[in-house]
């Protein structure tokens, strides 16, 4: 009886007190929201375009030596990446049905360097991606503004994203010049 008097008594403050609290309440609401569908996006975003598994040599994060990142049982790898996914039971075959027929593998090689165009150059990863031609259509039909993308074996173009082009200040057909160690 006695708390239920003493917020009556002072009515503003036991309004501004419910209001503050119900504030903190709806941002943590939506800062945690906000964080959770980021983190979300960014998941999706990452593996939508490379995959849920990525396979690394062993402590790459620490060797600085290019020629000890490349794995040099590449193809038997991905034939026995292939062979246990297709093997694999615990998949929902429901869900995952596109995945257990038609599994796919991509190679990736990223290489820190420094790309120039125009007197002006930025630091960058270039990374160069063997992808599904599946994998390849779909992230072109979502990703790409301009130009196309290089197709397999080219090796003299290469494909840029807004920020960087503009960084450098080139456009569709311009030179760039990339440096890479090694």
């Amino acid at each position: 009886t006695l708390a239920w008097r003493n917020i009556w008594r002072k009515k503003w403050r036991s309004a501004l007190t419910a209001v503050a609290i119900a504030l903190v309440v709806l941002l943590t609401l939506v800062y945690f929201g906000l964080v959770g569908s980021s983190q979300n996006g960014a998941y999706q975003n990452i593996t939508q375009n490379s995959g849920h598994m990525q396979v690394h040599v062993a402590g790459y994060r620490d060797i600085r030596d290019f020629d000890d990142l490349l794995m040099d049982d590449a193809d038997q790898l991905e034939a026995s990446l292939l062979e246990a996914i297709a093997a694999s039971s615990d998949v929902d075959a429901e869900r995952d049905s596109e995945l257990i027929t038609n599994p796919q593998v991509s190679t990736v090689l990223e290489v820190p360097g420094l790309l120039e165009g125009d007197g002006r150059s930025r630091g960058v990863i270039l990374r160069g991606i063997d992808q599904p031609d599946t994998v390849r259509q779909r992230y072109a039909a979502e990703n790409l503004t301009a130009g196309t993308l290089p197709e397999v074996g080219d090796i003299e173009s290469i494909a840029l994203g807004d920020k960087l082009a503009t960084a450098l200040d080139v456009d569709i057909g311009d030179t760039v010049y990339m440096y890479a160690p090694g």
